[in-house]
């Protein structure tokens, strides 16, 4: 027989092997076969022969003796085979079969077997003994199963050891498919009831009897799951179609679900305390069991402990499957994006996945704000977390939002949220995760989030000095910066900044920061302005910028600023710090010089807080420096210098004016005692004569108004100061030195009146509410002097008071040609009409009782006062600054200018 193959199927494959023999019936007539395997073709190589006889009675007695053979087919390779096979009997295969085999090595995939050796005896139909040894890999590990008979009844005795050092050699060699790996040792002693190896997913049904020992180091079976058990000594029952472990001495179950950076370690023990169990059930090609007990361990870096229920499942190729349908965990805090997170508990669901696992987690964290001393943001929600490999995504369930509170508490010395504030932390515009981190990998985890609706009411300052600020903006958002890895840019923009208690707002803010956590510089942020409100005024346009970095040494965040109006005309620059730690901080400012004209730019305009001044219609040159200053120990001065200026007032209009003004408050705006403003020339209006010389020092207060400390002005060739206390309700003193009368009457246009001499007086009053209050005014003449007033040209009202008030006929006779030797009068009262004015004249009339001398003292009160008063044109300089106060600086639509 030439040309000829035998052909074997096996479970891995067809193996072929060319043969040659040559046969022939013997004396006994039977055909004997004698034959070897030929060194060529595609079936192996062997050294090897073979007898084969058959009876005429049908039966077949043969053997094979193999030295140094080989055999290949698709999935299996025998390589250096020796030994030998003899099998005698009927054809039925009730025949008896025994050998010894040896092969050097075994390769089926990737699974090496080296010195594999199998010996046994029986029949085709009943196993009597099979014995198999084996050793694994290179030196990864070794095999050893011994089958034989049951000794009493149909069945099989099956007796398994494996020792394995490297798991990940060892299990694709005994069948398993999956990624396992570690150390690992099983004894087994089972009763099967069939005559051969059932397949795994047959066990249940054809186990009777028997105990497994398994102890394990570190085993990892399937995608990032390791496994391990201590000593394990259990009776198997597989009633119900369950399969259940069950040890009369303590034992436990240890797993460790690992990927990259992420690893938690669980430590289960089964049962309730009394004899141990675990119950298995099939579900398609996985058995489970579920475990329950205390776990602790450490996700992507951060510790966990906590309680669990676990379902453990192994599948038919090898893989380990962890299902979580309810556990409590406890992370540790931990930091992010430069902030310390500290998780409460944490109730936690999951399962593995083909691609990784998925687990969902519910509860709150209590977030520790930068540079702050007390307090904590809580964030509550639920996310989800998947892996598909090494990469892991977090984002909120169902694409909802976290919930995030901030309490009242103190950032910093001197900056505190004044009220409790809550948010929500939300996907971003595109959807997207709110963290995403690759396992594998030392990079930071990418993380984006929007905020929407922000809104923060801080005190900044300690105590009664403290500023009232609110901030709010439609949308924070939290995105990765392109660089350097790991940074974040926060951007917010149509936000809102106020100071509600000096009615002011900046409006439409963007802002954008870049943060970089662990850098030398870990932030970096912009912030600009569109215009500025003013309560009960129009938006004053304005470009402001702010950028601000912050030095992690020090803690201490550098300033730069600049503010300009939308034109362009104006512009101030400032550079400055505030120490995170202490408070303080400061910014110095310089405005370049400017131009103002009484149709064009105005200081309003430049400084809006400069709004609330009675102030219009400027025209002049400006210039300014400063420091705005905050803290403990902090001085504000903002100087203004206004030099060739002219502007009007509620009052009237002037000329040939300088200033030097100083604001050490924004909120509210004051300037302090010591302002000084300088006029060549006053006019109050057309009719007046102008006041000359006028040069006054004041403070002035959003909250108090003007705070005149001394005016002094000439007028008519009058020496006129105003010296004023230090509050509304002090008073102040009015003083005239040298006002030639006859001047005087001239310039107040009071035609039917003749008067000379020189007047001096004091007049001190007060501002109380709304009314200004005299207490002894006095105005005397220096000398004689002449008077003429009265007669037919004097007004009816003052003719109708004569006649009904005794005294006032014969002085108003008098007044007509009087010379008098001195004049006096002492005034107290009110401007409400509520007054007293007593004149004490001493002179004589020509005309009348022949000179002789007259002395009259007359008391002017009520309604009479108010009509002298009414009949002097100079009361019209007084009436305008008492409308100003009683008008408390409120702005009053003026002439154009």
């Amino acid at each position: 027989m030439r040309d000829s193959t035998i052909v074997i199927d096996t479970p891995w494959g067809r193996i072929q092997t060319p043969v040659e023999a040559e046969g022939a019936v013997n004396e006994l007539g039977r055909l004997v076969w004698s034959g070897k395997l030929r060194p060529a073709g595609a079936g192996g190589v062997a050294q090897a022969k073979f007898d084969l006889t058959n009876t005429p009675e049908g039966q077949v007695y043969g053997g094979v003796q193999l030295e140094q053979a080989s055999f290949r087919s698709e999935g299996l390779a025998l390589n250096g085979v020796s030994g030998w096979i003899a099998y005698g009997g009927e054809r039925d295969s009730s025949g008896e079969i025994q050998g010894a085999l040896t092969v050097a090595e075994v390769e089926r995939g990737a699974a090496r077997f080296r010195d594999f050796g199998v010996q046994g005896n029986g029949t085709l139909q009943r196993l009597q003994q099979l014995i198999i040894g084996a050793k694994i890999g290179s030196g990864d590990g070794s095999l050893g199963l011994q089958l034989q008979g049951a000794k009493q009844g149909e069945g099989t005795d099956l007796a398994l050891q494996v020792a394995a050092d490297n798991l990940g050699a060892v299990a694709p060699a005994l069948g398993f498919e999956g990624g396992v790996t570690g150390k690992a040792n099983v004894n087994a002693w089972l009763t099967l009831r069939t005559p051969g190896l059932p397949s795994l997913d047959e066990l249940p049904k054809l186990l009777a009897d028997g105990f497994i020992r398994v102890s394990t180091d570190g085993v990892q079976a399937g995608t990032g799951v390791a496994l391990q058990t201590g000593q394990l000594s259990a009776t198997i029952d597989l009633s119900g179609g369950t399969l259940t472990l069950a040890g009369s001495r303590p034992w436990k179950v240890a797993g460790r679900f690992a990927s990259g950076k992420l690893s938690v370690d669980l430590d289960w023990l089964p049962g309730d305390g009394g004899p141990q169990r675990l119950e298995f059930s099939r579900e398609a090609d996985t058995w489970w069991t579920r475990l329950a007990g205390a776990t602790r361990g450490n996700v992507a870096g951060f510790d966990v402990a906590g309680s669990i229920d676990a379902e453990l499942g192994l599948n038919d190729a090898g893989q380990a499957k962890v299902r979580v349908p309810e556990a409590v965990l406890d992370l540790d805090p931990f930091e992010a994006i430069g902030l310390t997170i500290d998780p409460g508990p944490m109730t936690v669901s999951g399962e593995t996945t083909d691609t990784g696992w998925t687990a969902t987690l519910s509860g709150s964290s209590a977030i520790g704000l930068p540079g702050k001393e007390g307090g904590n943001a809580t964030a509550q929600g639920t996310v989800r977390v998947d892996t598909v490999g090494q990469h892991l995504t977090v984002r909120p369930v169902h694409g909802e939002c976290l919930s995030l509170i901030l309490p009242a508490q103190d950032f910093t010395p001197r900056l505190r949220l004044a009220q409790p504030a809550s948010a929500l932390l939300c996907p971003d515009a595109e959807g997207r995760p709110l963290l995403e981190t690759d396992l594998d990998s030392d990079r930071p985890p990418l993380v984006r989030a929007a905020m929407p609706a922000l809104a923060l009411d801080l005190s900044i300052g300690a105590g009664a000095d403290a500023t009232r600020l609110t901030a709010t903006t439609p949308v924070l958002a939290i995105a990765p910066a392109a660089q350097p890895e790991g940074s974040y840019r926060l951007t917010a923009s149509d936000g809102k900044l106020a100071l509600p208690d000096a009615g002011l707002s900046v409006e439409d803010v963007d802002a954008e920061a870049a943060v970089v956590p662990g850098a030398t510089v870990p932030v970096d942020a912009t912030l600009t302005a569109a215009r500025l409100a003013i309560e009960g005024n129009p938006v004053v346009p304005m470009k402001a910028q702010l950028r601000s970095r912050l030095d992690a040494s020090t803690d201490v965040l550098s300033l730069e600023a600049e503010l300009t109006d939308p034109e362009g005309r104006a512009r101030a620059a400032g550079t400055g710090r505030h120490d995170l730690t202490t408070g303080d901080g400061g910014l110095d400012l310089v405005l370049d010089p400017l131009r103002f004209r009484r149709r064009g730019l105005q200081p309003k305009d430049v400084v809006p807080a400069l709004a609330g001044l009675p102030l219009a219609c400027v025209d002049g040159r400006m210039e300014g420096s400063g420091r705005i200053a905050w803290g403990s120990a902090a001085e504000t001065s903002l100087g203004l210098r206004l030099r060739n200026a002219a502007f009007r007032t509620p009052w009237g209009r002037a000329e040939a004016a300088a200033a030097e003004l100083r604001l050490d408050r924004f909120s509210p705006l004051r300037l302090p005692a010591g302002q000084r403003v300088r006029i060549g020339r006053f006019l109050v209006d057309d009719e007046t004569p102008p006041l000359t010389d006028v040069d006054a020092r004041f403070g002035w207060s959003q909250a108090g108004g003007v705070d005149l400390r001394r005016l002094a002005l000439d007028w008519t060739g009058a020496k006129v100061s105003v010296e004023g206390g230090a509050g509304r309700r002090r008073p102040s003193v009015l003083r005239i030195e040298g006002l030639d009368l006859a001047r005087a009457v001239a310039a107040a246009g009071l035609d039917d009146v003749r008067a000379t001499g020189i007047v001096d007086g004091t007049i001190p009053f007060r501002l109380d509410r709304d009314t200004i209050v005299v207490e002894n005014g006095v105005l005397a003449t220096r000398g004689p002097g002449e008077i003429r007033y009265g007669g037919a040209t004097a007004p009816d009202e003052i003719k109708a008071a004569a006649a009904a008030e005794p005294g006032m006929d014969t002085l108003m006779t008098s007044l007509r040609n009087f010379q008098y030797q001195s004049l006096r009068a002492t005034l107290d009262g009110r401007s409400d009409g509520e007054a007293n004015v007593r004149l004490a004249v001493r002179g004589s009339n020509p005309d009348l009782y022949g000179g002789f001398p007259i002395a009259l003292n007359v008391n002017l009160s009520g309604a009479l006062y108010v009509i002298a008063r009414r009949s002097l044109a100079l009361a019209r300089i007084g009436d305008r600054i008492r409308d100003y106060y009683v008008e408390r600086l409120g702005r009053r639509a003026g002439p154009p200018c």
